[in-house]
């Protein structure tokens, strides 16, 4: 007989947390030495080196959103070429940082066609982030601002690189320049003793790089069973519930999908004093959890424990490929 498992979601509103947040660098282009350390690359598939290639190149523009800009084209001869303009820093001061939030100013000049232009980092975490098409965000007329969150900074290593891609496709003429102003790279420090949950915690003041580990909440008492005939319910886990056939799988291990913050992130645990095993769910804003393809039909009911210690509320909902129940 399986044990029934009682949903335990902790994070279920958003929250607005304070943060110590720090300038770790800014890059303004106020001259025509500001643009000293930007350099054209390769990229991956072996396209033409941005920078020494006509084709692209990077310059000081005196008109940026302030006194000066970072000057990027890039016009592809229809074959198709990436062309990339970067920044790398070996010796980058993240400050203690758990997590860096990174802003620049953006601005077409002139026709920007049959291209994508995208925006690319690689910070002490696990690798390059990519973000994609960001030239849907910017507006040829006026100056645009882009902002990104990159989180798991590790401190012990010291390697920052910025990058911006103009994705041409194979079409004679794709491309086109585009200026670039007011790069500031923000740090959000992890304190382990300020009472607020911010950096890499996963509670407050605990998780992440504090030594304190976090003590996870839990009911003291098992849920009532329930007393509905097996006939008309589907369910996830119980003691009392056996078919097979009326029983929801997840696709996914963790349940959630994608797992992680916001999406949340979830263990199974245990009641203390008992065997009854428990599901913890956090930083739970809005999950999504697949499950194989089936029909509703023949059930009236879908059963579910839920505890929670602080949220106020839960909305549970089913959709389907057509609208939502």
């Amino acid at each position: 007989m399986m044990k029934k498992i009682t949903l335990l979601f902790l994070t279920l509103l958003i929250v607005s947390l304070g943060y110590a947040q720090t300038n770790l660098a800014t890059y303004s282009f106020d001259d025509a030495s500001s643009i000293t350390g930007w350099t054209g690359v390769a990229d991956a598939g072996g396209a033409d080196a941005s920078g020494t290639n006509p084709l692209a190149s990077i310059a000081f523009n005196a008109t940026g959103n302030g006194t000066g800009a970072l000057e990027i084209s890039g016009v592809g001869d229809g074959g198709g070429k990436a062309f990339i303009f970067e920044l790398l820093n070996t010796g980058f001061d993240y400050q203690g940082s758990g997590s860096i939030n990174i802003s620049f100013d953006a601005k077409f000049v002139g026709a920007y066609e049959n291209a994508a232009f995208h925006f690319q980092t690689l910070t002490s975490g696990p690798g390059l982030t990519n973000f994609f098409d960001q030239q849907n965000k910017i507006n040829d007329a006026t100056w645009s601002t882009i902002a990104v969150d990159l989180d798991g900074i590790d401190n012990s290593n010291t390697d920052l690189k910025m990058s911006f891609q103009i994705a041409c496709g194979a079409i004679l003429n794709a491309g086109g320049t585009v200026l670039i102003d007011n790069i500031i790279i923000t740090g959000t420090v992890a304190t382990c003793t300020d009472g607020i949950q911010n950096g890499d915690e996963t509670g407050v003041d605990c998780g992440g790089s504090c030594p304190n580990a976090c003590v996870i909440p839990a009911p003291l008492v098992s849920a009532p069973l329930s007393t509905t005939p097996e006939s008309d319910v589907l369910f996830l886990y119980s003691d009392v519930y056996t078919t097979p056939a009326n029983q929801v799988a997840f696709n996914n291990a963790n349940w959630m999908n994608p797992a992680g913050p916001v999406y949340g992130t979830s263990t199974e645990e245990v009641i203390t004093g008992t065997s009854d095993n428990v599901r913890y769910i956090s930083d739970l804003t809005v999950g999504f959890a697949g499950i194989t393809q089936t029909d509703f039909s023949d059930y009236d009911y879908f059963h579910i424990d839920i505890w929670s210690d602080e949220s106020t509320f839960i909305i549970v909902k089913w959709e389907g490929a057509g609208a939502g129940l």
